[in-house]
């Protein structure tokens, strides 16, 4: 379902956007579509010393997510 999203987007003139939130592929194509493109990751993981998910997917944000982010908007608690 996301494929068809990134492809409707593309269809559509994909590099008038400025801001995206989604997923590492999609994010990776946007930005190599449009070099302008911000990233902003706001991970949301926890708060008062307590994750609100299941920590497996933190390596995914530091691994790929991070990496490709030009703002983070992290707590205290991230």
């Amino acid at each position: 379902e996301l494929g068809e999203m990134l492809e409707g987007l593309v269809l559509n003139d994909i590099h008038h956007y400025t801001h995206v939130l989604t997923v590492v592929d999609i994010i990776k194509t946007l930005i190599k579509i449009n070099p302008n493109l911000i990233y902003v990751c706001d991970r949301v993981m926890g708060d008062d010393g307590k994750m609100y998910g299941p920590k497996e997917p933190l390596p995914i944000y530091r691994d790929h997510l991070i990496p490709l982010a030009h703002i983070l908007t992290p707590n205290q608690f991230e």
